[in-house]
């Protein structure tokens, strides 16, 4: 199930998660921030973000690991409620995500895909409890909330209409580098663009 988080377009990760965004002070000095300042600036953003959803989990011995997709799913639901709902009520929601939607489902025997989408449709709905979270949460959510492909999917498509337009620049008003290769810049590479 833990993919599910990974492809899921959560539109608070494409938003708040935004590297345009938040490495818009890099940006303004013509600068490319180092994938390690980028998933610092996001951890810090998700800390905030889960906070409320951590200090209500149940106290439990082990750590639970739904947290890792159910956490998008729910930060979308306390933050977009509407759009977060009307996504998941979309008919055929399992086929079109795995894109199959073209397919008689009669054809094709994946019911466990189907229960997956049904209980993140259940957690969009606030209907799961979860215990404590893994102690790499934010590690794990801030990697997928960078460069996941459901944020990169969000990001571009048109299912996420709601995404701010200032987004979409640096806070310079102009677009940095292409993002095509920054999950792999790293501290020493970074340079300034004189």
């Amino acid at each position: 199930m833990p993919v599910l988080g990974m492809i899921y377009p959560s539109l608070v990760f494409a938003t708040e998660c935004d590297p345009l965004r938040l490495g818009s002070r890099w940006f303004c000095q013509a600068m490319t921030p180092s994938r390690e300042e980028l998933l610092d600036l996001v951890k810090t953003r998700l800390e905030t973000l889960l906070a409320p959803l951590i200090d209500s989990a149940e106290q439990s011995d082990s750590p639970d690991y739904d947290w890792y997709w159910a956490a998008p799913v729910l930060l979308d639901f306390k933050h977009y409620p509407e759009a977060t709902q009307a996504w998941f009520d979309q008919p055929g929601l399992a086929w079109d995500w795995k894109g199959e939607a073209d397919l008689d489902q009669d054809q094709a025997d994946d019911t466990a895909w189907e229960d997956h989408v049904e209980l993140a449709r259940k957690a969009a709905g606030g209907h799961l409890k979860l215990g404590r979270p893994p102690s790499d949460l934010l590690e794990v959510l801030s990697e997928i909330a960078l460069a996941g492909p459901g944020t990169w999917h969000c990001e571009r498509s048109a299912g996420c209409a709601k995404i701010p337009p200032q987004s979409k620049t640096n806070g310079c008003g102009r677009l940095p580098v292409p993002w095509a290769g920054l999950s792999v810049v790293s501290s020493r590479s970074r340079k300034s663009r004189r």
